[in-house]
């Protein structure tokens, strides 16, 4: 019996092709990073996620040694995520979180804390001059 594809036969080929390309998309997002903004861990010594609750955005740093090495941009009112390779981890000297805006010098920053390779720390950058420690997972 034939029908708007011509065939039953090219109609089931159609529908089988329609199926196994919504499949493959669906494989496709079960295996991607997840939420927005998440870093995967592998390839990547640790991950630093970033939720900043201020309306400005902000520029956060790695302080490592005194030494302030920027890792990228959080928009207000946003979240993000950095991958940190194991070069930046100081092993047993210990790591700082800062934030500043555009052009000028860090403006707050947490205290001390180890970041092993293969963890995670997340940290709240507050409005106001709350600074609250990251918490390592």
């Amino acid at each position: 019996m034939a029908n708007a594809f011509g065939s039953t036969r090219s109609a089931r080929t159609c529908l089988v092709s329609a199926a196994l390309v919504a499949l493959t998309g669906l494989s496709a997002c079960a295996h991607s990073n997840g939420t927005p903004g998440e870093v995967p861990l592998r390839g990547h010594g640790a991950v630093i996620e970033v939720r900043n609750d201020e309306f400005d955005d902000v520029i956060v740093y790695l302080i490592r040694g005194g030494t302030p090495i920027p890792l990228g941009v959080v928009p207000g009112l946003k979240r993000r995520a950095f991958a940190v390779s194991e070069s930046q981890l100081a092993e047993g000297a210990g790591i700082a979180l800062g934030t500043g805006r555009r052009g000028e010098p860090v403006q707050r920053a947490t205290m001390q804390f180890d970041l092993a390779p293969g963890r995670s720390a997340t940290w709240i950058v507050r409005a106001g001059n709350r600074v609250e420690q990251p918490i390592v997972r």
